[in-house]
């Protein structure tokens, strides 16, 4: 008696091999980002707080994360309005930013937005506004 190895009908065949397929690939996506991660830079989680005294804004780092040159190329406090920028830390000055540290921007005045500006240091390096808050005279 002749017996059949792999019997079974076309169409049982083609289903089963698609979806060893979709198996396949599910599974490599999978693991392929647990081994290569997350190419984007981990924004830092960091409280803020600001004073506004006669044109000058002082931002403090109130809590939360600590930036230092292993996730952040760049930290800036900016006002697009007022045309005006300081650099917290950049390359390798002024860092570690922690928390109770203090950056003075100047030339501010009531009404306008202020922005603290984090850029990374992945691949493709990003840059993520981390807090804006409008500038009163109150």
């Amino acid at each position: 008696m002749e017996r059949e190895v792999g019997g079974g009908t076309p169409k049982i065949r083609l289903v089963a091999a698609g979806a060893m397929v979709v198996l396949i690939v599910v599974v490599g996506a999978y693991a392929g980002s647990m081994l290569v991660g997350d190419l984007t830079d981990p924004m830092p989680n960091a409280s803020f707080t600001h004073e506004y005294d006669d044109g000058t804004v002082t931002v403090t780092h109130a809590g939360g994360d600590s930036f230092t040159t292993a996730e952040t190329a760049r930290l800036e406090v900016s006002s697009p309005e007022a045309e005006v920028t300081t650099t917290w830390a950049a390359a390798d000055e002024a860092f570690p930013v922690e928390e109770g540290d203090t950056v003075r921007l100047t030339g501010v005045e009531p009404g306008v937005t202020v922005r603290i500006i984090w850029t990374g240091t992945g691949e493709e390096p990003s840059f993520r506004v981390l807090e804006a808050f409008e500038i009163s005279d109150e």
